[in-house]
């Protein structure tokens, strides 16, 4: 088993570097390709854990959105659920799953920003905070009504623009 941290080491490595692919391949069993054009994310579902990509070098066509050209997705996020405890052993602030909000405060403090309200698009509530440590993000995603974790998402916050806190 290992750490969030012993993944988060590869943040803004390439897809294609060798040491990042050799890793994933040992440590994340049944990933789904890259594919660029449909998804930003490698996902294990059967661990629990999409690994996130930041390609914003690759060229679009306008009209439909095709990719003309697919250049160097560079490991950026990565968001981790329930089954992903398979294969960790630790998340941040030794969190678990079973957490309830009150208890990630206890061990985490206080949130670096707290976003709550209700999403139209989605039609529920929703519930998010976020930790700023350095140049990484850590955001647990919570059920608005019991405070029980959804997801855990830690991301450089220097790769991921469109989450920048």
């Amino acid at each position: 088993m290992i750490s969030h941290t012993d993944f988060i080491k590869y943040f803004g490595l390439s897809l294609q570097d060798e040491p990042f692919i050799s890793f994933l391949q040992e440590m994340v069993p049944g990933l789904v390709d890259y594919a660029a054009g449909d998804d930003l994310y490698m996902i294990s579902r059967e661990n629990g854990v999409e690994i996130g990509f930041t390609n914003c070098c690759a060229l679009f066509i306008d009209s439909n959105g095709a990719i003309l050209e697919n250049l160097k997705p560079v490991f950026s996020h990565l968001t981790l659920y329930p089954p992903s405890l398979n294969i960790l052993d630790k998340l941040p602030f030794n969190t678990n799953f079973s957490d309830r909000r009150e208890a990630v405060i206890s061990r985490a403090g206080t949130p670096t920003v707290t976003n709550a309200g209700f999403s139209a698009l989605l039609n529920k509530k929703y519930l998010v905070d976020n930790y700023k440590i350095a140049d990484i993000v850590v955001t647990y995603d919570y059920n608005a009504d019991s405070e029980a974790i959804n997801f855990i998402q830690i991301r450089d916050n220097e790769l991921v623009q469109e989450l920048k806190l």
